[in-house]
């Protein structure tokens, strides 16, 4: 018998179906960079060449905390 009870959040994170679910979930309620900036910290996690990796953590910090991001405590 399959359960659908998870010990963690993570866990559900790390379940494809249910991070799919999850994904539209937040995106209905306008709520999912905070799921895609978890997302790609997680997959930046898995990269072992260093030099790769910094340029993924360049490429989030631009994305989420940089000038332009579409994230965040915005002064409009």
């Amino acid at each position: 018998m399959y359960s659908f009870l998870y010990r963690s959040f993570k866990e559900v994170l790390k379940s494809r179906v249910h991070y799919e679910f999850f994904k539209r979930f937040m995106a209905t309620n306008k709520a999912s960079p905070p799921l895609m900036f978890w997302k790609a910290v997680d997959d930046m996690s898995n990269i072992h060449n260093e030099k790769m990796k910094l340029t993924r953590l360049s490429q989030i910090k631009r994305k989420y905390f940089g000038k332009l991001a579409k994230y965040g405590n915005q002064n409009t």
